[in-house]
């Protein structure tokens, strides 16, 4: 045969295939994970200013332009912390209050706990399991923006939002979130016309995101909050098929939405000195969702890049570790005279093995001898004698020579390579005759 499987070397190879397939696969999510801070490559879609969309909007557009995005504003409010008092603080009343003196022409809704669970009860029943299963009631907030985006369309701003103009010049825009200008994408203000096929997959993987990360912040974050956005938001460019030369195109998996759908842009909000100004928006104090671990996770935010060379850094040097471990205990154990351990264990599970009854009892016998004849190296014969000896650790010619040794009803070791086959004859027959006093772990095979 061409090729021949060795069972003892599957064995072997087997822990370091799945080593490979773990690490390949840990791999693969860090940098689905590294993708969400925008850590390998800027986020997809387009990067604009507030400025750079008053600019573009005092210009004058194309007469062909219209607005898409109807004009309505959603603001949630879900008093967990004070059940069935449904008035607004002060500070949000008055961020309220300015969206509504800035779009005086606009529909602006507010949304309680009742009616919020009445609304998906009566469009999207199939979501209420994952609704009222979330672990923090901030999560139902987040997700209930995503189907309200879905459904009506219009701008959702948090009650720590505020307007400082009209919001029409942001009707022009399908679909888009801001940016803090570091990190993940945010889900504080977001728009869009609806039915469009970024909110549908916001709004259709929540199910088979929720996980338990066991940290509040990230369950947060990464299950329902702006972590979550982030993600969706990469998988919608790639998604989109885009065709040279044409107006938009479709998204795979949502091609019965139609097409026509292009990148989309998310509206730079730094907050940190020297950023692009603010426009169209306000801040206020907010924060109702923090828990212990909510300032951890924006220092890593801030060292990201840093942390991630450590961290690789740490894994090169644990491979570099194991891998040095495992020569080392092989170049000891070949030392040694060690069989493989597979082979041990098999050869101990068997009993098949049986030796030839016509053999000389005495550690130089006839078999040993005739064995010895076909093999090279020179050493004294250890049980004694006249003349010189040789010990042999190396394998047999032809297989009817193992044969001679080795009987049974199946040689279960065929697929072993010779020099390994006549090592395990040799211990074999030291084993059976008492020879050895460690049984398969060492060799004295002698012509």
């Amino acid at each position: 045969m061409l090729f021949q499987v060795r069972p003892w070397r599957l064995v072997t190879a087997l822990p370091w295939v799945l080593a490979v397939l773990v690490a390949g696969f840990f791999v693969t999510r860090l940098v689905g994970f590294l993708h969400i801070f925008g850590v390998l490559q800027p986020h997809s879609g387009i990067r604009i200013t507030q400025g750079e969309i008053e600019l573009a909007h005092n210009r004058g557009r194309d007469p062909s332009d219209r607005p898409v995005v109807p004009r309505i504003t959603h603001q949630i409010f879900h008093a967990w912390k004070h059940p069935g008092n449904d008035t607004l603080p002060g500070h949000w009343a008055h961020a309220r209050e300015s969206c509504r003196l800035h779009n005086p022409d606009w529909e602006h809704k507010i949304w309680y706990t009742d009616n919020s669970r009445e609304f998906l009860r009566d469009n999207y029943p199939w979501f209420l399991p994952t609704y009222d299963g979330y672990k923090f009631p901030i999560q139902r907030i987040d997700v209930l923006r995503y189907f309200l985006l879905r459904h009506y369309g219009g701008i959702y701003l948090d009650l720590d939002n505020g307007c400082a103009a009209s919001l029409d010049p942001l009707t022009y825009y399908p679909a888009f979130t801001t940016d803090g200008g570091r990190g993940a994408l945010s889900n504080n203000i977001m728009g869009g016309q609806s039915g469009h096929p970024y909110f549908h997959l916001l709004t259709e993987n929540l199910a088979a995101w929720d996980w338990n990360w066991l940290l509040p912040y990230v369950i947060i974050s990464y299950c329902s909050g702006q972590w979550y956005v982030t993600a969706m938001w990469e998988r919608y460019h790639r998604l989109l098929q885009l065709t040279p030369g044409s107006a938009g195109g479709s998204v795979a998996g949502l091609e019965s939405l139609g097409r026509g759908w292009r990148p989309l842009h998310h509206v730079l909000m730094d907050m940190r000195d020297g950023a692009d100004p603010w426009v169209y928006f306000t801040q206020v104090r907010g924060g109702t969702w923090s828990n212990w671990d909510s300032d951890i996770f924006p220092w890593i935010g801030d060292h990201l890049p840093e942390l991630a060379g450590a961290a690789a850094l740490a894994s090169g040097l644990v491979a570099w570790f194991c891998l040095w471990c495992v020569r080392r205990r092989r170049t000891r154990d070949r030392g040694k005279g060690y069989l493989p351990l597979a082979v041990e264990e098999h050869a101990l599970a068997s009993r098949r093995v049986q030796y030839l009854t016509s053999q000389d009892s005495s550690p130089c016998g006839d078999v040993q001898r005739e064995q010895g004849k076909r093999l090279r190296g020179d050493r004294p014969c250890e049980a004694g004698g006249d003349g010189p000896k040789r010990k042999h650790r190396t394998g047999v010619d032809t297989k009817e020579d193992a044969n001679q040794v080795l009987v049974g009803h199946r040689n279960p070791l065929q697929n072993l390579p010779r020099h390994n086959l006549e090592l395990y004859q040799a211990v074999a027959k030291n084993f059976i005759s008492g020879q050895s006093q460690r049984g398969l772990a060492s060799v004295d095979f002698y012509d």
